[in-house]
């Protein structure tokens, strides 16, 4: 048996397009990083400093919550997702479906 776990950090771009009088709205992005990672296998184990990526195209279904003096939104999503670990020996690659929700504090509205 083998096995991976770690911790990565990423940041990069994401696209929305809202679909006009639909209630939902599609995202792509595109998300570099880097990642911590302990390896072990039948042969060896260690760790490592590694460059990820992933892509991820979903969507996404927006509900508006208005409060007193600003408006948010819960954002629940389903999205495919796939990403790569890189290593000049042994690159992983991984992909699945994501699901979760978001929460987007939303424009403060000053009242004169």
């Amino acid at each position: 048996p083998s096995s991976i776990e770690g911790f990565y950090g990423e940041a990069g771009f994401a696209w929305l397009y809202r679909i006009p009088k639909m209630p939902l709205q599609l995202v792509t992005s595109i998300l570099p990083g880097l990642g911590y990672y302990n390896f072990k296998d039948a042969n060896a184990q260690g760790n490592a400093l590694k460059f990820t990526a992933h892509a991820a195209l979903g969507i996404e279904f927006p509900f508006m919550m208005k409060k007193t003096d600003r408006t948010d939104e819960i954002i629940p999503f389903l999205q495919l997702r796939g990403g790569v670990i890189y290593d000049n020996v042994l690159p992983i690659v991984h992909y699945g479906v994501y699901a979760g929700f978001a929460y987007k504090f939303g424009q403060v509205v000053f009242k004169y």
